[in-house]
């Protein structure tokens, strides 16, 4: 039977082991789950990532460059279409340099020059302030449309457009300052790099191109399809191509760097499961505390008062109930108790309850005397008539064989009642177990 007991208890989880469960379900499972995969990321996952983002960036810069230089092209063009520009050497072409460099000024045009030939120049002007040598201004190596000249915060980018068929060209002098804040450092300590033809910095964090592996520029200067690079040991990066020129964007940053952020959210990561866990337990201890003691204490209270024996369900909750029903009906049968006379007997407590029968203390009021009452059990007249006979049959056949005995151990039978509603017997009431 105790281990039937045991089993069935098992199958009934505590309201502390319910109330864990609830708690695991509802608010650990998800964080803990989470808090898994941040603790799971692997140094390969971080490089991929970290990858992917660079090449995202080097593809933004490399869009923001070629729109920058479309927009100084654009400008050099049209001014080659100006109608002022058929006579590169006459008056009205002259004004028009002046004018489209006043228009242009906000635009980070610090010069325009009129060439013709192999860099003579006709016309040209130049911002006040401004210490440019316009006859010097395209080189003769000049043959792009779009070069540089400087470098640091004196890099200059040069526009040409040519003029017709003529062999005259328009070129534009721009300050670089919007090239370097394109390429400027970014999130996560990496370092942009701009490229120009011939492989060299133009602007970015990195002006040495020994800082740059070997591996890393080959790529680069390769002209080869954007993409990411996983050979060197060294750095994450990426490279992306200007749309429409010979530029490229470089995007990079030490390996260790997307290592040691990797750890440090690893790190992290586990210190709010740990954290987590330590609050869980926190509040179950809590919960046992102000909660499940309490109510035991009440459970055992009750059981006590309602005389219960029986160790319960298992469960607190169903055993509350229970004991409450229980302690219900003790109650309201004391009350009915003061009222009940079984023969000249009067009914004063319940002592026990038994499959048959149920045993009352009573009062003989004419011999002034306690004693016990034991009849069937109450209720028994709702069930079968004839199970209710064959109990009032037993209870009877049990006063008689009493009564043949005298003897110390054995009470004494005192009295014996078979009447329509009240079939007991009266005996010696003996206090104790």
């Amino acid at each position: 039977m105790d281990i039937v007991d045991r089993i069935r208890r098992l199958r009934r989880p505590s309201l502390l082991v319910r109330a864990a469960f609830g708690l695991v379900v509802v608010a650990l499972l998800p964080l803990g789950f989470a808090s898994w995969q941040l603790v799971g990321m692997n140094a390969a996952a971080m490089r991929d990532q970290v990858e992917s983002t660079h090449l995202l960036n080097a593809r933004n810069a490399s869009d923001a460059v070629a729109q920058f230089l479309d927009t100084r092209r654009s400008l050099a063009r049209s001014l080659t279409l100006h109608p002022a520009l058929r006579d590169p050497s006459g008056p009205a072409a002259a004004d028009q340099v002046a004018e489209s460099l006043l228009s242009w000024a906000d635009l980070g045009v610090e010069a325009v020059g009129l060439f013709v030939g192999n860099g003579t120049l006709i016309q040209g002007g130049r911002l006040e302030g401004s210490g440019l040598d316009l006859a010097a201004l395209l080189p003769a190596s000049f043959d792009r449309d779009v070069a540089t000249r400087g470098s640091g915060d004196d890099l200059l980018v040069l526009v040409r457009a040519r003029v017709g068929d003529s062999d005259a060209s328009v070129v534009l002098a721009c300050r670089a300052e919007p090239l370097r804040r394109i390429v400027e450092p970014w999130e996560l300590s990496s370092d942009v790099v701009l490229l120009g033809p011939t492989g060299t910095p133009i602007q970015g964090s990195i002006d040495d191109l020994a800082e740059i592996p070997e591996d890393v520029l080959r790529v680069a200067r390769a002209g080869v399809a954007d993409g990411v690079y996983s050979g060197s040991a060294e750095v994450l990066a990426a490279h992306a191509s200007v749309a429409g020129y010979d530029w490229t964007v470089i995007s990079l940053q030490p390996r260790a760097i997307a290592e040691r952020v990797a750890r440090r959210m690893r790190q992290r990561a586990s210190l709010t499961l740990v954290v987590t866990l330590a609050l869980a337990a926190f509040f179950l201890a809590l919960t046992y505390r102000e909660v499940v003691r309490p109510l035991r204490g009440l459970l055992t209270a009750q059981r006590r008062l309602a005389q219960i024996d029986d160790n319960g369900r298992g469960d607190l909750i169903g055993d509350l109930t229970a004991s409450f029903a229980a302690l219900e009906q003790r109650v309201r049968d004391g009350r009915e108790l003061g009222e009940i006379f079984l023969g000249r007997y009067q009914v004063l407590d319940i002592v026990g309850r038994g499959g048959m029968g149920t045993v009352f203390r009573g009062w003989d009021p004419k011999l002034e005397r306690p004693l016990a009452l034991k009849t069937v059990r109450l209720g028994a007249t709702s069930e079968d008539p004839e199970r209710v006979r064959q109990r009032v049959s037993a209870l009877l056949q049990e006063a008689v064989t009493i009564a043949r005995f005298n003897h110390p151990n054995v009470v004494t039978i005192h009295d014996i009642e078979d009447a329509a509603g009240a079939t007991f017997i009266a005996m010696e009431f003996v206090d104790g177990e």
